[in-house]
Formats: C-alpha cells, structure tokens, sequence
C-alpha cells in the first residue's frame, strides 16, 4: 500500500531524484521493479539483507542485479 503512494504523487523526485532506503531485499524483486518504473526521478536504492543465499537466488532466478549503477546491495544486518 505505502508503494502505491510513489505513483499517487506524480511531483515527488522531479525537483530532485530520490533516494530509497529498501530494508529486506529478499529476492530483490522489489528493488528491481523500483529501478524500473521510477526511470530517471531514481537517484540510488541502498537495499539491505541479511541473507546472502537470497541475494544469490534472486540474481540467479528472479534477475536481481546488485551491480546496477543506480543500486547499491548491501549484505548484512540492518540494525
């Protein structure tokens, strides 16, 4: 629900790109979906988990890519 609240506001990251903080990548589906919808208004995603196996199996099953110029994965605690 709070997701839906990026397209309610058609302004927010047109004065200045955004910068996203994802706690929880799993499978990084949701980071890539970010990166692709929000195009140019997305400055940089830092996105934490904990769990390298995920991180791995979204890069291998789901086409997660860490090494996006616009992500920045981070592997470990987020506390």
């Amino acid at each position: 629900m709070m997701l839906a609240g990026l397209f309610l506001a058609p302004s927010l990251g047109q004065e200045r790109p955004l910068n996203i903080l994802h706690l929880g990548t799993g499978a990084g589906i949701m980071t890539s979906f970010l990166v692709s919808q929000l195009g140019e208004r997305l400055n940089k995603i830092t996105t934490v988990d904990n769990s390298q196996d995920m991180l791995t199996l979204g890069q291998t099953y789901f086409g997660f890519n860490p090494n996006h110029p616009k992500v920045e994965s981070i592997c470990g605690d987020a506390f």
